[in-house]
């Protein structure tokens, strides 16, 4: 997730700078700055434009036409200190690049996921991944030595490694003098909101197996593998998570096409 963010604030950045790149190279500095006053020009836009982009209701026109003339004089303001106080000013200019980007971007964007995050690319995906859209219920019998704050671990380990092997080896479960140290019990867990620890334990244990001991915050543990359940979850219950990787990928496969075309 922090990979596809950081590359796409790269490729976002890359397209601005090509864009003040490109200008630069017409001309000097002070050119720079007159252009950008004339691309961000507000005397496109007439007073009924902009109050319906406003939202701003028809029944309201005096409200209309205020706002209206805030935006034209706060408009003017700006463009003629971008001709003037900011002329030749390239952090402004490459301000004013990366912002109308991120503007025309974003609402490409928008659009763009509209058409392409359909029912039918769900509802393709959520079959095409179902493993990653199921969850194990886990059966489990566990053997306990609890281990208090400080304590050193390295006697518990070994006994519970010791135990380990005993119960791999399918032989009669010998506890010794430790036993009386040692809590036995049943649990039963699911892989969506278990102890990621133990659920690393489990990983690749087929049932009737035993996983090594493990460091919990109980403290140690073996746990035996009794029965393991799978249940697909219902597309409606992952239809976020589902949605989620798609713009992830659909935003990424799509920002590298736009940057291919710039660039060739």
């Amino acid at each position: 997730m922090v990979i596809i963010k950081k590359l796409i604030y790269l490729i976002r950045s890359s397209i601005a700078l090509i864009a003040l790149t490109l200008m630069v190279g017409c001309g000097d500095s002070a050119k720079v700055s007159n252009e950008m006053a004339e691309m961000f020009s507000h005397k496109s836009l007439s007073m009924e434009q902009y109050a319906d982009l406003a939202n701003i209701p028809k029944s309201a026109q005096s409200n209309r036409l205020e706002s209206f003339n805030i935006f034209e004089a706060r408009s003017s303001i700006a463009d003629n200190l971008l001709k003037s106080e900011f002329k030749g000013d390239l952090k402004i200019t490459r301000q004013l690049v990366e912002a109308k980007s991120r503007i025309v971007l974003d609402a490409y964007f928008d659009s763009f996921m509209k058409g392409a995050l359909s029912e039918e690319v769900v509802q393709e995906y959520y079959d095409n991944n179902k493993q990653a859209f199921s969850e194990n219920e886990y059966r489990l019998s566990y053997y306990l030595v609890r281990v208090m704050k400080g304590e050193n671990e390295e006697i518990p380990l070994s006994e519970m490694h010791k135990l380990y092997l005993n119960i791999k080896s399918g032989q009669e479960i010998q506890l010794g003098a430790y036993e009386a140290n040692i809590v036995k019990g049943k649990i039963v867990l699911s892989s969506n909101n278990a102890d990621p620890t133990v659920l690393n334990v489990l990983e690749g244990i087929s049932e009737g197996g035993v996983a090594p001991p493990v460091r919990t915050k109980l403290g140690v543990q073996v746990f035996k593998v009794e029965a393991i359940n799978t249940n697909l979850l219902p597309i409606n219950q992952v239809r976020s998570k589902i949605e989620y990787r798609l713009k992830e990928q659909l935003i990424d496969r799509e920002y590298r096409r736009l940057l291919s075309e710039i660039s060739n």
